[in-house]
Parts: structure tokens; sequence; C-alpha cells
């Protein structure tokens, strides 16, 4: 029987000199030569991958393994203080879509612009947003929206998946990232996305190959990952040179016919959108 491809750093992946750069750049190569592009990943291919899974409390950010806490979510008051102020209840996206689906990619592409309209300070929603504290909607946040080549995989038959939004920290402090991933295939308990995983590697490295960023240790990325009308949360970081600590949230589901209980869906992953990295 062959053997799993593992993690190679060769000669020629020296040369950045951030040694979570290199780890990540290897675990892009396994994942895209290797492995290719596999939709789900199997527990010997993340084993392959140095990839070590736990739990995370969706409600609360606090991670079931014993790495590090990386994100402070906003309150949920603050969150449906947000709703209440901006009528988000009348939002296109919290209506059920039922039977009508342009296809998980696309129904999940919905969801991504709902946050995009609470987070970029053109759109309409948060040019005409009452202050909250004295600061605009946008302001709320400690995360803006990055200019930054998206990360995605298409072919000239679908968009598999892509990273509609990726945000890094206002005030620089940090070398996190954030996204909002959309997906063709399905989310399942337990399973984890190729594209969660490309995005926490390719975030990642692209936050620690900055100068500004060159001294620290770790760059946390958030993922909210979407398909259809179901998200979670996948939470990860290259830690030393040698594995990847990846957490998963459980699914939460915004397809009913209840528009309060989507809008409490989407206001408890508005909670990480909205959080202070710490």
């Amino acid at each position: 029987m062959s053997s799993l491809p593992q993690i190679v750093v060769s000669q020629s992946d020296q040369t950045p000199k951030h040694p979570v750069s290199v780890f990540s750049r290897a675990g892009l190569k396994c994942l895209r030569d290797s492995l290719r592009m596999p939709v789900y990943l199997s527990s010997d291919n993340l084993a392959s991958l140095n990839v070590k899974c736990s739990e995370i409390d969706v409600n609360g950010g606090t991670p079931k393994d014993e790495g590090l806490k990386v994100l402070k979510l906003k309150s949920l008051d603050e969150m449906n203080a947000i709703a209440e102020a901006n009528k988000l209840i009348n939002a296109d996206a919290i209506g059920p879509f039922g039977d009508y689906s342009a296809g998980n990619w696309h129904s999940s592409y919905t969801v991504a612009l709902f946050y995009r309209s609470l987070l970029d300070e053109h759109s309409e929603v948060s040019v005409n947003a009452p202050r909250l504290l004295g600061k605009s909607l946008p302001e709320y946040s400690p995360w803006e929206l990055s200019e930054e080549r998206t990360v995605e995989f298409v072919t000239p038959s679908a968009i598999h998946w892509r990273a509609c939004l990726i945000l890094h920290p206002r005030d620089k402090s940090k070398p996190d990232s954030m996204c909002f991933l959309t997906n063709e295939a399905s989310l399942k308990d337990g399973e984890v996305l190729s594209s969660e995983l490309w995005c926490i590697f390719r975030l990642g490295k692209r936050q620690l190959e900055k100068k500004e960023y060159r001294n620290h240790k770790i760059a946390p990325v958030t993922v909210v990952s979407g398909s259809g009308r179901d998200l979670r949360v996948v939470q990860g970081y290259v830690d030393g040179a040698d594995h990847v600590i990846l957490r998963m949230s459980r699914i939460i589901n915004i397809d009913n016919e209840n528009r309060q209980q989507n809008l409490e869906g989407l206001m408890i992953i508005g909670r990480w959108l909205f959080g202070d990295p710490v």
C-alpha cells in the first residue's frame, strides 16, 4: 500500500525567512499537487498535513484544545443593537430560500453580500446606518476590507469556492486575517473542506511575509465558511514550523420560515466578524 504524501520542506522553500511561511507554502503544494485538492479532507489527509483538529464554541469563541484564544467576540447584545438600529430583519438575506436555490455557492454568496453591506463603508446600509457609540457601522468592527487578491478555486464550468470577503485588523497591530468563504460543496459536521485549510495556509502566509509582521510567531485566520444557507466558523494557524491548529464550530442553518430565527443565526456569526483580535 502506498504511503500518504507528507509535507516536505525542500531546499527551494527555504527562501522565505519566516518558518510559518515555509511550512504553509509546503502545505499548499501538498494540497494542490499530491492530494489533488480533494473536496473533503480525510483523517489520513489531515494527518499527512500535520493538522490537529478540535472544536470551537460558536457562541463564545472558546476553543476545545489547549491552544490560544485569538478572538474576543462582540457581545450578542451589541449585535442585536446593530440589527435593530438598521432594521436588518427586512434584509433579503433573512428570508427563507425554501425550494428555490441557484446552487450552494450562489446562495452563500447572498449571505456574504449581507455581511459586506455591514462592513463596507460605501454600501447603502453603512452610509445610512445610525452611529453607534459615536462610530459608523464599519468602524464598529475592528476589521476592514482588504484590497488584496482574492483566494479562490474556479474552473470554466463552476466557481467551486471563493473567499468573497478578506478582512484584516483596522489598526494593523496584528497579523490576523478573517474571510467569508463561499463553497459549492456542502458543509458536513466534523469534515474539513480543503478550501477552509487552503485559506488558513494562504492568508496566514501572506501576512507573515509582510515586513511589519515578521517578528510575529503566528498569524491566526478565522474563516466564516458558508454553503447554501449553512454557516460555520473554522479557525486556525500554523503553530511553529511543523503543524496546524484547526478548530471547527457546529453548523448553523439560516433557511427557516421564521425570519427572526434566521436573523439570530446571522448575528451569532456576526459576533465573529465584529470581534476583536487578542
